[in-house]
């Protein structure tokens, strides 16, 4: 019988890995598309003195989460910005990156759709935050994400450290590219070869 659960995800990163551009789609003599923004979602970090020790020192605590997996404390208004204002993007290819998501069983929300939040700037110097005053971070849209028929069995899990709930270490890639020459920007989130979400959004 299929176990059912309901949680709230916490997004992580996963161990660092290089971004990459993969061709996915076929088009014919393709114009590269400049980017007229930043373009990415927010994902928390573990709080890293050494890599945003400015930010962490001013850092509210409703900007701050622990996550379960390791209980080590979070930042979650940390944005990823995939693609860079002034990059040239072919038609059809995505820029990679890697996720993770610790989901708790007990959670009183459902597994059954995640909202991923997709932000841009226009900002020349991307900001290293998503909610600071005057940083210029827009709210483009949501991806539904869609984690039915997922085969949990073969996702990592294990105990909380109150033992009162499972854990499960969700790992996935979030792809991010220009869907056309007019700036319809495309982003999917793909596990095991398997697309859960993806959603368009005219940005250009």
């Amino acid at each position: 019988m299929e176990e059912q659960y309901q949680a709230v995800p916490t997004f992580l990163p996963a161990k660092p890995k290089p971004r990459t551009i993969v061709e996915v789609v076929a088009i014919d003599d393709p114009e590269p598309v400049k980017c007229q923004s930043h373009y990415g979602f927010n994902m928390p970090e573990p709080l890293n003195p050494e890599r945003h020790g400015h930010i962490n020192a001013i850092t509210p605590a409703m900007q701050r989460c622990v996550d379960k997996w390791d209980n080590q404390e979070h930042q979650h208004d940390l944005p990823r910005w995939l693609m860079k204002k002034g990059s040239e993007i072919e038609q059809g290819e995505y820029v990679n990156y890697p996720m993770t998501w610790t989901l708790d069983n007990r959670s009183s929300k459902s597994w059954d759709t995640v909202v991923m939040a997709i932000y841009a700037c226009g900002n020349d110097v991307a900001p290293k935050t998503i909610t600071d005053n005057g940083v210029g971070v827009r709210h483009v849209g949501d991806m539904r994400v869609e984690l039915k028929g997922v085969n949990w069995g073969e996702v990592s899990r294990k105990y909380a450290s109150d033992n009162r709930s499972i854990l499960y270490r969700f790992e996935a890639t979030v792809r991010m590219g220009f869907a056309d020459e007019n700036g319809l920007l495309t982003v999917k989130l793909v596990r095991s070869g398997r697309e859960l979400g993806t959603a368009n959004f005219m940005v250009q």
